[in-house]
């Protein structure tokens, strides 16, 4: 799956979240259009970055156990030529592209 379908359904993962709608675990991943099983690795991605997420049998939702924010970012960044010579071993290659990609997650909590 593309980076940015992943970035799109961990926004809408957040959203719902936050809005304590999400359902159970069934429901939850019909609304995502994926499987169970992918909620739950989904889930845990999220939670390995720091999120707190839990489940609440009574109000039958996920929701954050503390006030966060979840931020997804992607920078695009031009390099320079000395940039590309150590990237490439010393030597420019014309294949080696001027930019590159990385992604940035900031999980902070709210004040």
């Amino acid at each position: 799956m593309g980076l940015f379908r992943y970035i799109n359904r961990y926004q809408q993962m957040d959203r719902l979240i936050k809005l304590q709608s999400t359902g159970t675990p069934q429901e939850f991943a019909e609304k995502l259009h994926i499987s169970e099983s992918h909620l739950y690795f989904s889930l845990k991605e999220l939670k390995d970055m720091g999120l707190p997420i839990e489940y609440d049998r009574r109000k039958q939702s996920y929701l954050y156990r503390d006030k966060v924010k979840l931020d997804i970012q992607i920078a695009i960044e031009y390099m320079t030529t000395e940039e590309r010579i150590l990237l490439s071993g010393g030597k420019i290659m014309e294949q080696v592209p001027q930019f590159f990609y990385p992604l940035f997650y900031n999980q902070s909590k709210l004040v």
